[in-house]
């Protein structure tokens, strides 16, 4: 399929330049987290969700794209846990 866009004039775009463009369909369904409530150690992602009695504990999570302000989580956290975010986040287990 051939699509031409009409983009703004800018020095780095060169007319016949190509480019991958890539069009969501459809919608579906995602758990997902402000991306503040994210911290990042080495390679490694972590939440910190807080137990029933309010403990904080540090989660490992996998993370897919972002979306604005928040972050799909793909694995490590469940619908309805809570998580730490802010002020908060200097807590630990």
């Amino acid at each position: 399929m051939l699509v031409k866009v009409a983009l703004p004039p800018q020095t780095s775009v060169i007319s016949g330049q190509f480019g991958t463009l890539a069009v969501p369909t459809g919608t579906y369904q995602a758990l997902v987290v402000p991306t503040g409530a994210v911290r990042q150690v080495g390679q490694l992602n972590l939440v910190d969700t807080l137990d029933a009695r309010g403990v904080p504990h540090r989660r490992f999570v996998t993370l897919g794209p972002r979306h604005g302000d928040v972050v799909e989580v793909l694995s490590g956290l469940k619908q309805g846990e809570k998580i730490v975010t802010g002020a908060m986040q200097s807590l630990h287990e």
